[in-house]
Formats: C-alpha cells, structure tokens, sequence
C-alpha cells in the first residue's frame, strides 16, 4: 500500500519515482473501473477461507482510527 509509505526514511522516495522512460516506451493504463472490476472478479474466485483471510491491508479498526475526525 504505497500510500502508507512516509515520505522519509529509507522507503522515502518511492512516490518521487519517474516513469518517464516507461511511458516513452509505450507503458498504458487500464481505467480504474476496469482494473477494480477484475480485482474483484478474481477475489471472489478464491475460496472462502482465502478470502476471510487477508495478506495485506489494514484491519477495520486501524482505518477507522486512520478516519477518525477526518471531514
């Protein structure tokens, strides 16, 4: 989850990256609806015990704290 990376420290210059060359070399986009479509496509393929248990994310608890008092 990049967006949980600081912007310092040893990580802190994964968000300041060019992809300029990857662009120049023909590097495309798929729209947001189609890419989380197929995701959740392919999440609903797994059995249900993979999909009750999560490898990444954050827990309901820890995103509500993250939102707490945000407007």
């Amino acid at each position: 989850m990049p967006v949980w990376v600081p912007p310092t420290g040893e990580d802190g210059g994964l968000g300041r990256i060019s992809i300029r060359r990857a662009l120049d070399k023909g590097l495309t986009f798929r729209p947001l609806a189609v890419t989380a479509r197929d995701t959740l496509a392919w999440f609903k393929s797994l059995p249900k015990e993979r999909q009750e248990k999560l490898l990444a994310g954050i827990t309901p608890e820890r995103e509500a704290e993250c939102f707490a008092g945000v407007a």
